[in-house]
């Protein structure tokens, strides 16, 4: 049995860094979101909440809303010392406290362990969508679609602003991403390239280099510029890149239900995975506590 630990639960702040440091790293229940900013990085954002008992950190959440009305959680880390059931209790009170009275909210997490999804459950979270994870390991590229006028360039910083309203346009508020998130995944890019048609940007995607080979961790098309063999050329690019740097194994995901996004992988040789992420989400009212 969890011995009855004391615990007081305060913001986090800048002189805490190392001390969460310790705790990511060496705890076993961790829960860190797969996102283009470390957890630490967070620290300045709210919420952020640590508890503490004598001076020692035992648990810590972190889940700043990045786009409008839309929160993940970035970071839910609890001590083996601990009741993980009890301790999360307190820390999504606290959560649902700051984030009362601020309109309405969807938070939004994707468990990666059985632990943090039957917490999940247990705190009112409801299933939502799932995530699949698909894969290319092809030696030779798809054939080129012929789209007349299609530049495909690489991204430059200046833009960002731009890519940033095609992601509103082109995704749903929950998959939606800031353009504070987009520099960060700029700056972390293998590869990160820009389509353009009529004078303006029409698509964009972000690749990474990952153990496997690489991943395609972003891509849109404008609404208005989809079905049009955008994307398929966009993608193509990319694999050729990475093949180029001998790297044949490329994962990409997206939505289980989304049938456009499975149907163009599909078609440029991806394969689907074994490898499936359930999504939830809670929904905060305004002025709920």
């Amino acid at each position: 049995m969890t011995e009855k630990i004391n615990l007081t639960i305060r913001e986090a702040c800048d002189s805490d860094r190392l001390t969460l440091a310790n705790l990511i790293q060496f705890e076993v229940y961790v829960h860190r979101h797969l996102d283009w900013r470390q957890p630490l990085d967070l620290v300045d954002d709210d919420p952020f909440f640590v508890a503490v008992s004598e001076n020692k950190f035992l648990a810590a959440i972190s889940c700043p809303t990045d786009t409008p009305h839309i929160a993940w959680v970035h970071l839910l880390a609890i001590s083996a010392d601990l009741s993980i059931n009890n301790t999360c209790d307190s820390l999504w009170t606290r959560v649902k406290s700051y984030y009362g009275g601020k309109g309405d909210i969807k938070i939004a997490a994707i468990p990666r362990q059985d632990w943090f999804q039957t917490l999940l459950e247990d705190s009112g979270f409801e299933l939502a969508n799932q995530v699949l994870i698909l894969l290319w390991d092809r030696k030779e590229l798809p054939i080129e679609r012929d789209v007349q006028g299609l530049i495909i360039r690489s991204m430059q910083f200046d833009d960002l602003n731009r890519v940033e309203v095609l992601d509103t346009l082109a995704f749903d508020p929950i998959w939606r991403i800031s353009e504070l998130s987009l520099i960060f995944a700029y700056r972390q890019a293998a590869f990160a390239t820009i389509a353009e048609m009529d004078n303006k940007i029409v698509g964009y995607q972000i690749s990474t280099a990952s153990h496997h080979g690489g991943h395609l961790a972003r891509l849109a098309v404008h609404p208005d510029y989809q079905r049009k063999g955008i994307g398929h050329n966009m993608v193509r690019d990319v694999l050729g890149r990475f093949n180029k740097r001998g790297a044949r194994n490329i994962s990409v995901n997206t939505q289980i239900d989304n049938s456009t996004s499975l149907a163009l992988y599909e078609k440029l040789g991806f394969l689907k995975t074994s490898e499936i992420f359930p999504t939830y989400q809670y929904s905060i009212v305004s002025n709920q506590q």
